[in-house]
């Protein structure tokens, strides 16, 4: 195994520049994932490419793309569906005593262990990147990928064969014109130019906002996720999953939440400390990652819970025209109101099971001129008139904590 770190390996081999590796280590703070996953989504690097540099990295081989489109269905099947969620593998061929087995860290001997055990055969296991783990595992084992890791759509990195990440609220689509013979036709050329691969059904494009016409979708309609796939969404850079939604959080208040932000050595702990209710005692709290012109819900807590942590990372809005998130991340400002009008905040309440906002604050979580975290602040009542400096100095709080754990990554 190379002692080097794999930005080091990409520097050496002039794959990026030291700038470029800045960026991606940014990235990661702010978005969570693996380096590698920070580098694809950023398209400085391609998954065949990076595969190449983590075998290099690690000592063994790279589990190749045509690998993964091969594998049989009885050596899927032989391996359990749980097995591969809760520990990141898939194999690719089994016989003669041996499964060739792909995996995200090819020296997790817990996972090589519980396999080799499992199947009473030895394991040899090659590297892949987490995006592809993610996309084969959903591919063969219908295993959900976490929302974070769905592709953006209309994002730098076109594969069609991927799917997008969507509204899990959002407003309805207004009525289309029937389409003409030619405009389906165009539409289907593209889908009989693929010769090779499963299918999969075309990603429908998102709904054109619209405050007169509302689609809520509620909690309890969400298809439930299976065990096996909750077990994928268990990720050191993501997880909230340490967090009980019925233990009552301790009382804090807004200075001693900014000085643990000061502390703060996990984005996780970032943003848990970023959606306290220190702005208002019993208002709704949820901090948002902006994804494109979509926000996936990171941490939520209302009133003196911590909200589920399955239930938040299911929550995906869009940043619609006109919404108050979406101007707070167009113009990095802070902005407090009532919410009428706001179809957006209404859905997020709807959808968290509380009762409709009277008045809300929205404020950016900023490094640079880049939006990094979107805090929402819900309440029925009026809030109280600091609300908008205090938010304003909790963000700025919030902002300086992301700075310090960049460069602590970057001096590592």
């Amino acid at each position: 195994m190379n002692n080097e770190r794999l930005g080091d390996i990409l520097i050496k081999r002039r794959i990026l520049t030291p700038d470029q590796l800045g960026d991606a280590l940014t990235a990661q703070v702010t978005n969570g994932g693996r380096l590698g996953t920070n580098l694809i989504e950023l398209g400085l690097i391609g998954l065949d490419q990076l595969s190449l540099v983590l075998a290099e990295l690690h000592g063994v081989q790279a589990a190749s793309r045509e690998a993964f489109d091969q594998v049989s269905s009885a050596t899927l099947g032989a391996l359990d569906r749980q097995t591969c969620a809760t520990h990141r593998v898939l194999p690719l061929h089994l016989g003669g005593g041996l499964i060739h087995l792909a995996m995200i860290d090819p020296h997790d001997f817990s996972a090589i262990e519980t396999v080799g055990d499992r199947l009473d055969v030895t394991v040899q296991s090659y590297v892949t990147p987490q995006l592809r783990m993610f996309h084969y595992l959903e591919h063969h084992y219908q295993i959900p990928r976490p929302k974070r890791y769905l592709r953006v759509p209309e994002g730098k990195i076109d594969h069609r064969r991927r799917h997008y990440l969507a509204p899990t609220v959002r407003p309805a689509p207004r009525p289309q014109p029937a389409e003409s013979p030619a405009q389906i036709a165009a539409k289907r050329a593209p889908e009989q130019r693929m010769t090779t691969g499963p299918a999969h059904p075309a990603v429908a494009p998102l709904a054109t906002p619209s405050d007169a016409e509302i689609e809520l979708v509620f909690l309890d309609e969400v298809k439930a996720v299976p065990p096996a796939a909750e077990a994928m969404d268990i990720d050191i850079d993501i997880s909230f999953d340490d967090f009980d939604s019925n233990t009552p959080a301790p009382p804090e208040d807004l200075e001693g939440v900014i000085e643990r932000l000061g502390d703060a050595r996990t984005r996780d702990e970032v943003v848990r400390l970023l959606s306290r209710p220190v702005i208002a005692k019993d208002s709704l709290n949820v901090v948002f990652l902006p994804r494109g012109e979509l926000a996936v819900a990171m941490g939520a807590c209302g009133g003196d819970k911590e909200v589920d942590a399955a239930e938040i990372r299911a929550l995906v809005v869009p940043l619609s025209d006109g919404s108050l998130l979406a101007q707070a991340h167009e113009t990095g400002r802070v902005y407090c109101g009532t919410a009428d009008g706001d179809s957006i905040q209404v859905m997020i309440a709807t959808y968290l099971r509380v009762d409709p906002p009277h008045t809300v604050c929205v404020a950016p979580v900023c490094i640079g001129t880049r939006t990094v975290n979107l805090m929402v602040v819900q309440s029925r009542d009026e809030l109280p008139p600091s609300a908008e400096a205090d938010i304003a100095r909790l963000a700025t709080a919030g902002s300086r904590a992301y700075r310090n754990l960049i460069a602590n990554l970057k001096a590592k």
